[in-house]
């Protein structure tokens, strides 16, 4: 993915008359089809998620940015306010069960730091979204997003889940989900971002969300960072896949969000 294609992507929204929606906006506003919600996952280089939130914001579109709580360095609190400043919205991507293996206890206690640190921060915060981690090792939980069940985290919290509450909230077979995990438009199902602009020419809804530190300016230097998170996938597929690799893999299964 790069740059460009967001650009037409986004300039497609308008000329389809497509809605589009930040997260929080999916809880608060009655949405009207059809329409695209809107979020990126930031994991690293925070400086590439404000290109894309420029671009978006030139084609008068907003959308919800969330960001690891970790990678909230002076710096990119700064990147961050740009967005914030630009009508996106800025949210916590936590990780925090998967962190502390499946411990309630110490996840929320994580959990309330980092919001706390938003909110000092001076983020308007409305909503979260947890954090996949494919390759870590579990026992008793599924992922992140078993750290609350649906409307807990807003009752608890006063925060939307965009993972755990967006399907309940607006209704699944609403709309369709599509991802960049793994560097490929649900690993496959549309093989480039013309696939999913045809797609919501017919009208369609879509709950869209987006990898930015792994989007770059030119195709070359994208086909280069799919080929070696590719490539570095299979060496730790492999490895995990191995008895005595797994524990191994599982001990820095957290470095998958670097590539």
């Amino acid at each position: 993915m790069i740059y460009k294609d967001w650009e037409f992507f986004c300039k497609k929204l308008n000329e389809f008359d497509i809605n589009t929606y930040k997260v929080k906006d999916a809880f608060e506003d009655n949405i009207k089809e059809p329409f695209a919600i809107i979020r990126h996952d930031l994991e690293g280089k925070i400086s590439r998620a404000l290109d894309i939130a420029r671009i978006e914001s030139n084609n008068n579109i907003t959308s919800t940015y969330y960001v690891h709580g970790e990678l909230l360095t002076p710096a990119n609190v700064e990147l961050l306010r740009e967005i914030e400043d630009l009508g996106h919205e800025v949210g916590y991507h936590y990780d925090v069960l998967d962190k502390h293996n499946g411990d309630r206890e110490k996840a929320i206690e994580e959990f309330k730091y980092y919001i706390d640190k938003f909110v000092d921060l001076g983020f308007d915060l409305k909503s979260i979204c947890p954090h996949g981690n494919p390759l870590k090792k579990r026992n008793g939980w599924r992922g992140n997003k078993d750290l609350f069940v649906p409307g807990e985290s807003k009752r608890l919290f006063g925060l939307y889940d965009a993972t755990v509450d967006i399907p309940s909230q607006v209704g699944k077979e609403r709309y369709t989900f599509i991802s960049d995990a793994a560097y490929s438009w649900n690993r496959g199902n549309f093989s480039d971002i013309k696939d999913i602009v045809d797609f919501i020419k017919d009208n369609n809804s879509i709950y869209i969300y987006t990898h930015t530190h792994r989007w770059q300016k030119s195709r070359l230097k994208f086909y280069v960072s799919k080929y070696l998170f590719r490539s570095a996938r299979f060496t730790a597929t492999t490895v995990y896949n191995n008895s005595v690799g797994k524990d191994l893999v599982n001990k820095f299964y957290y470095l998958a969000k670097r590539l």
